[in-house]
């Protein structure tokens, strides 16, 4: 897999923030990262990440509970699980909402 992580020039040093097969393309350039399918052609444009704001890692093994912004990543360490991170996949009790 290959992991789309920010970098430290930003506030969230090593947050990964996207995963690919290692059958897609991702192209940065500085102003946006493209994804292309096996044959080149372009499946997304993600326009904040780019060469300037971002790592790209390669043959990252992928955590079963992956979810973007839920872990750190570096080859270094591999995946480390992020303190207090929320599923926002999941609604929060109306206490839990409330000042």
């Amino acid at each position: 897999m290959q992991v789309i992580t920010w970098n430290d020039s930003t506030d969230n040093d090593g947050v990964a923030i996207y995963l690919f097969d290692d059958s897609k393309e991702i192209v940065r350039e500085g102003d946006k990262t493209t994804i292309n399918d096996a044959n080149g052609n372009p499946e997304l444009i993600i326009s904040d990440v780019n060469t300037s704001n971002s790592n790209v890692y390669q043959n990252a093994v992928e955590p079963d509970d992956y979810f973007g912004w839920k872990y750190s990543y570096n080859e270094t360490d591999g995946w480390i699980a992020i303190e207090g991170w929320i599923d926002p996949r999941i609604e929060l009790e109306d206490e839990n909402l409330e000042g």
